[in-house]
């Protein structure tokens, strides 16, 4: 019952006939994977449907006998704060629902007004309170905002005001987040984009690399991590020799448990707003689908997912950066992460693969070759390296590891004609000489086994190339 004696918004036999249909099929039902607990009104019925979402996370089934089970092992059962037995009862025996999505539709419409009273209650308490009107208003536009599912004033549907591109003041976006040494750009504001590559490839320091760079400038970063914990990503950053107090100042760190819906949602969109960061990294994409109960090998789950999840990493104008695996089929992967190629074509910035060419380790210099993948606004292959698979050399990921610390860092790419030095043939070819004498190009390649481009532009010491 709220304060003014009115019962909020809501329907418990909606709620129940949804949870009674989803322990009859044994999963969650097609079109309620946006439902979040925080969306039931009735306390019961939000612990069993987190109950439901965890097992529908792990793939087991969700029909009335295993919820339980596992409410008994969460200590939620007949204790307080969870549910009871009569309830859980009353969940069993709820009436069957033929559109389980239109119901969905029920409890979500309920759960945004109940969230919509409760922003504009606080707002005339302080209005009765005598604070000033026109922040409270700016205030109020705010909050109201932060609801997700509340209609927009005007209608995307309507014409796009195109006068700027028409006068030639529109400008297009720029790579301006994240930097390599010679000063270009990595992402592009308000973007997304993604960082694919096998496991030690380098994304566990690309990523942070970029925020070392957002941070040196005085913005704000925020990281959601489906994979790891605090201690990895920070960890990375006192390496990199950040001081406690600058990723105190400007770091946000996330570790989500549930689904990006309701109260979850309003929270993450208030950090957004209250920071402003110019870099939002998302780690994990399998991890994160999953929670939120989509198949990554899904184009239609994969662009729902965008829609729901990544595209609100944007909603302030920051780069938003996913971070990805590859398949282990090296040959036929080509350009896209693991999963569903929608993962790709649905980039509105960037797609980046990183490749290892030398491994990352304590007191080792490792190097990752950073590719362009796709790069949709078309501002970044005019600063790399033409390659095959139509993928574009950017430059490379250098970690040098000093004990406690490690210099990191993107150079552009460079001429590896000239960077490349053969070494074991050009022992071999300093031996001939020195048994031989002088000898001519042609003859050394014939008297050294081995690929004759090889052969040939290898250089001795003093970087001297051999002539006829």
């Amino acid at each position: 019952m709220s304060e003014n004696g009115r019962t909020p918004p809501n329907d418990e036999l909606a709620e129940r006939a949804l949870i009674g249909h989803s322990f009859a099929l044994g999963r969650i039902p097609e079109g309620v994977n946006g439902l979040a607990p925080a969306g039931f009104y009735r306390p019961a019925n939000e612990v069993v449907w987190a109950a439901v979402q965890s097992l529908a996370v792990q793939q087991k089934p969700c029909d009335a006998i295993s919820v339980r089970d596992h409410l008994q092992k969460l200590g939620k059962l007949d204790q307080r704060g969870g549910v009871t037995s009569a309830e859980f009862a009353e969940l069993v025996l709820a009436p069957d629902i033929p559109d389980p999505g239109y119901t969905a539709g029920i409890i979500q419409e309920h759960s945004r007004r109940r969230r919509l009273i409760d922003a504009l209650h606080g707002h005339l308490q302080r209005a009765h309170d005598g604070a000033d009107i026109d922040e409270q208003l700016q205030r109020i536009v705010v909050d109201v905002g932060r609801i997700p599912g509340l209609k927009e004033q005007r209608s995307s549907w309507q014409p796009v005001d195109i006068e700027p591109v028409l006068d030639g003041t529109w400008q297009s976006s720029q790579p301006t987040v994240g930097r390599r040494t010679d000063g270009k750009g990595i992402l592009y504001p308000g973007k997304t984009h993604t960082g694919i590559g096998e496991t030690e490839a380098g994304k566990g320091w690309f990523a942070p690399s970029l925020a070392v760079d957002e941070m040196a400038d005085g913005n704000h970063v925020v990281y959601v991590d489906f994979e790891d914990d605090e201690g990895g990503v920070v960890g990375r950053l006192l390496t990199m020799g950040i001081s406690p107090r600058t990723i105190e100042d400007h770091f946000r760190y996330i570790h989500p448990e549930h689904p990006l819906t309701g109260r979850h949602l309003e929270e993450f969109l208030a950090v957004l707003h209250d920071t402003k960061p110019t870099l939002a990294t998302l780690d994990g994409v399998t991890e994160a689908m999953t929670l939120h109960g989509l198949n990554p090998l899904d184009n239609v789950d994969i662009a729902r997912f965008d829609s729901t999840v990544v595209k609100h990493f944007t909603t302030t104008g920051a780069a938003e950066l996913s971070l990805d695996h590859v398949t282990k089929d090296r040959d036929g992967r080509g350009k896209y992460a693991l999963g569903g190629v929608h993962k790709l074509n649905i980039v509105s910035g960037a797609g980046y693969i990183l490749d290892n060419r030398n491994p990352f380790g304590i007191a080792i210099k490792g190097v990752s070759t950073v590719r362009i993948a796709k790069d949709r606004p078309g501002q970044l292959r005019v600063s790399a390296v033409t390659g095959s698979n139509n993928l574009h050399w950017y430059g490379d990921l250098v970690v040098d590891s000093h004990d406690d610390l490690a210099e990191v860092c993107i150079e552009p790419p460079h001429d590896r004609n000239e960077s490349f030095r053969p070494t074991a043939m050009i022992a071999k070819i300093s031996e001939l000489l020195a048994t031989k004498g002088p000898l001519s190009q042609n003859r050394i390649c014939i008297a050294l086994p081995g690929k004759t481009d090889t052969t040939a532009g290898s250089r001795l010491p003093h970087h001297r190339r051999l002539r006829h």
